[in-house]
């Protein structure tokens, strides 16, 4: 299966695509880019995690789409993000330190199935094709809604 073409131009664009597309909205997205990290807030109001940025570099926020049909027992996501391709995605539940590995389904979705209910908020790991992973500590909140995107930054 083919990936689609990374995205080249400058990193502060980047950010503002990769929120556009999140779905919240091309002006607001770059609005929310040039006010820089400190400013910015998950749609649902949460915090964003900080990251010192390089010296005169904004970070680049990475979303996560909470797909249609996500309930307190099943949970899809699709990661959103500038890298080469997603090899696996892990959850941790409020009060877990253990990481439950998702099934991927399709289309870059990734699910996972319980048989009791979810405790939010939940961190994302996310280890990409070249083996590299990061982290999203407490990414989609404990009032996460489907069909609604969540973005920060990892480490």
């Amino acid at each position: 299966m083919e990936r689609s073409r990374r995205y080249e131009g400058p990193r502060w664009a980047r950010s503002a695509l990769r929120l556009a597309v999140a779905g919240v909205g091309v002006a607001a997205a770059i609005t929310m880019v040039a006010a820089g990290p400190a400013a910015h807030a998950t749609p649902a109001g949460g915090a964003v995690p900080q990251v010192a940025p390089k010296a005169g570099e904004t970070p680049a926020l990475d979303c996560f789409h909470v797909e249609i049909g996500s309930n307190a027992t099943f949970f899809a996501v699709r990661p959103l993000l500038d890298v080469v391709g997603v090899a696996g995605l892990e959850l941790r539940e409020q009060g877990s330190t253990t990481w439950t590995r998702m099934r991927e389904t399709w289309g870059d979705v990734f699910r996972l199935d319980s048989n009791r209910p979810l405790r939010a908020p939940f961190s994302l790991r996310l280890t990409n094709e070249l083996g590299v992973t990061t982290t999203y500590i407490n990414i989609i909140p404990a009032n996460w809604t489907p069909e609604q995107s969540y973005c920060g930054t990892g480490t």
